[in-house]
């Protein structure tokens, strides 16, 4: 399946785009719905925009504060990204997050130069 991106800072508004590590990718099933978010919400919150497959790794690194580091996968610990779906958000279309998964959860991994 193929899925379409936004990205969408936690913290903007109508004239802010918020803070450097408080970004957000949402996912989404279909072209359309990613694009009616992007036109209806947008007009509420400027930092939110439609994105490309090579974009939703560098949207997704925020910096952690607690570690000192941005929040990505460590390397040789199995953490790897993947769709969260949290099921809070009452989107149509809407699958889920990109965020860092820890080894042996159930999420479905994101490949950023996979077809």
């Amino acid at each position: 399946m193929k899925h379409y991106y936004a990205k969408k800072n936690l913290y903007g508004n109508e004239s802010s785009y918020g803070f450097v590590n408080t970004w957000q990718v949402l996912v989404f099933d279909s072209e359309k719905t990613r694009d009616d978010y992007v036109y209806k919400e947008s007009n509420k919150n400027i930092s939110i925009d439609s994105i490309g497959r090579l974009d939703v790794i560098r949207f997704s690194k925020n910096y952690d504060t607690q570690r000192n580091q941005d929040a990505a996968p460590r390397t040789f610990s199995g953490e790897y990204w993947g769709i969260i779906d949290d099921d809070i958000q009452d989107i149509p279309g809407y699958i889920g997050t990109i965020g860092v998964c820890e080894p042996g959860s159930n999420y479905k991994p994101f490949y950023q130069y996979r077809k």
